[in-house]
């Protein structure tokens, strides 16, 4: 606060020029400056005269003695009296009657006067009979009430005027500072002492500005300065790439890189490894595997999943950006089960084969064979191993007309026995039949005949079968 009087009073004496600044205090005073690049705009005023605020003008007038009458109070009360009634002070009590002498008569206020605990009651009896007696009797209390505030009291009917000394007005003396950036006034302010600011603007195009800075205690102090900005430098970021791996199959057994996206200046890190994008997208339009791909930076196959931070390379600045963290997916080729499925066995059912049949026979037994061959596996190839032949199956089916025709038996018609010639009678030896009066020879020759034509017929049937 003491400063604030003293820079005021410097103030003062200053604009009535009564105080010259010594050649030091000039050398420090009045130090503008400022400071602009691509983003923004700064103002440091410093040690300019302190503010000295203006005098408003008065005019001077004489003093008026104020004028008072004598007038009845609006708020005086006069002397007064007021009452209270106050009601009689009784109480109730009961008669009690002595129940052989009964011009003994007891009232009480105890109701239970007569209880067996009171030995001075003995023989009397609640009548039930009451009274109401006084104890003190209605009476009025007068209260009185002083007048308040005086009956009359004095009113100012006319102020009259006080005395004014006449005042000379006195401008007020300022510094002003006006910012314009792009033709718009950012600051136009008053000020004293010192002053600082800064005033921030889009980096990424040019801006035109100026600085006017008036000073009120000596022209020589005006500060003008104006110019035009040069844009930053933007970094053109690329958005963070997709990094993925396809798994190794039977036909390609080793992991593959998939990129999409900005290549240019991208790196992926592991630890302090920095793997270029460039070299991923090689790797992947060669179908070189990952492994031999992070192999080339000296990093061991790892499988599972490993994370990477992707950083684009500002040439500009020199330094990273970092776009995020990524994760990929190695899978262990010798997880890959490449075996081919198991193509099933081979199995060939044969033709049915009618078998042999007689003649007049209306149907046939047929016979076939189904024959199972099993695969084997063979260098990772299903090759056929040893055929099983399964046991025979039967089935009859009837025969066609035709087969039926041709399987008809012929019609043998026995020949008529030719009749021997009348034997010559013989006359046995010893060692010869005895005769029995009977052609003997003829009888047999006969019977042999017809055994013949009977084995010829069953013969015949064999054959056409």
């Amino acid at each position: 606060m003491k400063n604030v009087i003293a820079g005021a009073a410097a103030a003062l004496l200053v604009a009535a020029g009564l105080v010259v600044a010594s050649p030091g205090a000039e050398a420090e005073a009045h130090t503008p400056s400022h400071t602009v690049d691509c983003s923004a705009l700064s103002v440091d005023l410093k040690s300019y005269a302190p503010l000295v605020p203006a005098v408003e003008g008065v005019d001077g007038q004489d003093y008026i003695a104020p004028t008072y009458e004598m007038q009845p109070n609006p708020d005086y009360v006069p002397a007064s009296e007021s009452y209270i009634e106050h009601e009689a002070v009784t109480h109730l009590e009961y008669k009690f009657v002595h129940k052989f002498l009964s011009w003994l008569v007891k009232w009480s206020a105890n109701p239970d006067w007569n209880a067996e605990s009171n030995p001075n009651s003995k023989g009397f009896e609640a009548t039930g009979e009451t009274r109401v007696v006084e104890d003190e009797a209605a009476w009025t209390e007068t209260v009185s009430h002083p007048a308040v505030g005086a009956e009359f009291i004095e009113v100012m009917t006319d102020p009259g005027q006080e005395a004014i000394e006449a005042v000379v007005a006195v401008p007020a003396k300022v510094n002003t500072l006006v910012v314009t950036i792009d033709g718009v006034v950012v600051e136009d302010i008053e000020f004293g002492g010192n002053f600082a600011a800064t005033y921030n603007f889009d980096s990424t195009v040019a801006h035109d500005w100026s600085i006017v800075v008036t000073a009120w205690d000596n022209a020589k102090y005006n500060y003008d300065r104006s110019g035009t900005t040069v844009p930053c430098y933007v970094p053109n970021v690329p958005a963070m790439p997709t990094l993925t791996t396809t798994p190794p199959t039977c036909d390609a057994l080793y992991n593959q890189f998939v990129f999409e996206g900005a290549s240019e200046d991208v790196r992926f890190l592991i630890g302090d490894i920095r793997i270029k994008a460039e070299d991923i997208v090689a790797a992947q339009a060669n179908g070189v595997s990952v492994e031999d791909a992070l192999a080339a930076y000296g990093i061991p196959a790892q499988y599972g999943t490993i994370t990477l931070e992707a950083v684009w390379y500002d040439r500009h600045t020199k330094e990273d950006v970092s776009l995020g963290n990524t994760t990929v997916t190695l899978v262990d080729p010798a997880t890959v089960d490449c075996t081919p499925a198991y193509p099933g066995d081979k199995v060939v059912v044969g033709e049915w084969v009618d078998g042999a049949y007689e003649c007049d026979a209306t149907e046939v037994e047929q016979t076939r064979v189904t024959t199972t061959t099993p695969f084997v596996l063979v260098d990772n190839v299903w090759v056929e191993g040893e055929p099983v032949v399964g046991e025979p199956e039967t089935q009859v089916r009837p025969l066609t007309e035709e087969e039926i025709a041709e399987a008809a038996c012929p019609i043998v018609t026995p020949e008529e026995p030719v009749a021997p010639n009348p034997a010559t009678p013989v006359t046995p030896s010893v060692d010869k039949l005895a005769y029995t009066g009977f052609p003997v020879v003829g009888s047999l020759l006969g019977a042999l005949a017809s055994i013949m034509a009977g084995l010829g017929l069953v013969v015949a049937r064999r054959i056409r079968a």
